[in-house]
């Protein structure tokens, strides 16, 4: 019934659309980011609209791969390390270029502040207030969405229908396109892992999303890889 009305709710800005082409394809070593983004663009949890989407592809790649090993680190430090040297080692992830992890007192400040960071970090990460607001709208429908919806089409769905909107609204900035649709994208590919994947008894159950996905948002204004890292972290930190 949520998805319902949120289809509703986003059926007025399809009648007047325009094209979506007006949003920049990211500009972190294009070509690079271009070929990863290429990979599996047709196939779920992708959406090949989102110029922005080698993030959560990215993101669900060091996730997979964290949870397959054998031993998992369980303190903040460890797990840190872990994902960072597994960064390192992801060709798709240094394609985008150099990179250094500096945000261990970030992730720290949002692990502890989960239930309350998320208008900060909106405010903080979003230039106009018409733009937090639609954001900050999304991540509380799709977190009730995903509470009660088992089926992860209809999860994809709305969040591709939530893309669309920010694609053709020409009210928003470049920049705040940008963190939205890297929000956008991370939280497809996280609510995968959780709703569609055959679960083992090692893979996450990503109870926490909204950290996750905030996190995703925190890292955007600052690049790519620096969203992927913070999500990565702060999602598998808050699943231990």
């Amino acid at each position: 019934m949520r998805f319902f009305y949120l289809c509703l709710f986003i059926l007025p800005f399809f009648v007047s659309c325009s094209d979506p082409d007006t949003v920049s394809t990211p500009k972190e070593n294009n070509s690079s980011s271009s070929m990863l983004y290429h990979k599996d663009a047709d196939v779920l949890p992708a959406n090949k609209l989102n110029p922005y989407d080698v993030v959560g592809q990215l993101h669900n790649e060091l996730v997979t791969t964290f949870y397959a090993q054998d031993t998992l680190p369980i303190s903040l430090s460890a797990i840190t390390n872990k994902v960072v040297s597994m960064a390192q080692n992801n060709t798709n992830f240094t394609a985008l270029g150099s990179y250094t992890f500096n945000s261990s007192a970030r992730v720290s400040y949002l692990l502890s502040h989960s239930g309350t960071c998320q208008q900060e970090v909106l405010g903080t990460s979003l230039v106009d207030a018409s733009a937090r607001s639609s954001l900050s709208n999304f991540i509380d429908s799709l977190i009730s969405l995903c509470a009660v919806e088992d089926d992860y089409n209809v999860i994809y769905a709305s969040i591709v229908a939530y893309e669309n909107v920010v694609l053709a609204d020409s009210s928003f900035t470049l920049s705040d396109k940008k963190v939205m649709l890297v929000t956008t994208s991370v939280a497809r590919h996280a609510a995968y892992l959780r709703k569609k994947r055959p679960k083992k008894n090692r893979d996450p159950e990503w109870n926490y999303m909204v950290t996750n996905i905030v996190a995703a948002t925190d890292g955007a204004a600052v690049g790519f890889q620096e969203a992927v890292m913070r999500a990565v972290v702060v999602g598998i930190v808050e699943n231990r």
